[in-house]
């Protein structure tokens, strides 16, 4: 990939309009090529699913959801990749940075938080990621996003308070998930409030492997 451009896949689903938005993958490659050669972002309409960045802004399509790009620097050593800066135009502040793993096919969802700002990545293996807008008094109310992150996809994300999330692992590698939150996680009181995966509550289907452990 040219290194002055980057994508992010996504499906959104807005449920109050009933739009599934889905986008090919050769559609893709054909506007990332468009986006190279012209140096302006392909023509987009309202029900492609492609969120296509040219720079480091992007528009998501839940409210206070923000997307930073990750870049990789390889030499003949390894390679580095910053995730999160503090002058970074994403950072709220610090709580604390912790990495959680999942293995092929294990989902581990839903949560979200009352008081803290969630951002993570997906820094070894593929992970689907979803959100949704559980928050009644946001524009975004009842839409879902989802991602896919990690090694071929080096992304940040920030979810704010109000809004569930969750992960899969997809592919054949144990997936390594590192999240830096706003607040250091309370034992006390864990500001942490969970629904099964398969819950009636979020119309989101994870194609739950069975004989896994999921949650």
């Amino acid at each position: 990939m040219h290194e002055e451009f980057g994508y992010l896949i996504y499906r959104n689903f807005n449920l109050q309009e009933g739009l599934l938005k889905l986008r090919s993958e050769n559609n893709l490659l054909q506007d990332y090529r468009s986006c190279s050669e012209t140096n302006k972002p392909p023509d987009i309409t309202p029900l492609q699913t492609l969120a296509f960045q040219c720079g480091d802004n992007m528009k998501a399509q839940i409210d206070g959801v923000r997307i930073k790009n990750l870049k990789i620097i390889p030499d003949e050593r390894g390679w580095l990749m910053e995730i999160l800066r503090c002058d970074d135009e994403i950072f709220e502040q610090f709580g604390q940075v912790y990495c959680t793993t999942a293995y092929p096919g294990v989902v581990k969802a839903w949560h979200y938080h009352k008081k803290q700002t969630d951002n993570f990545t997906c820094v070894h293996g593929m992970m689907k990621v979803a959100l949704y807008d559980a928050r009644e008094d946001s524009p975004t109310h009842k839409s879902l996003m989802e991602f896919f992150v990690g090694e071929k996809n080096p992304i940040l994300i920030s979810v704010p308070p109000g809004v569930y999330h969750g992960f899969k692992a997809i592919g054949t590698e144990t997936a390594f998930f590192v999240s830096i939150p706003t607040l250091p996680y309370n034992y006390q009181e864990p500001d942490e409030f969970r629904v099964p995966p398969d819950t009636p509550e979020i119309p989101y289907d994870w194609g739950l492997a069975p004989g896994l452990k999921h949650g």
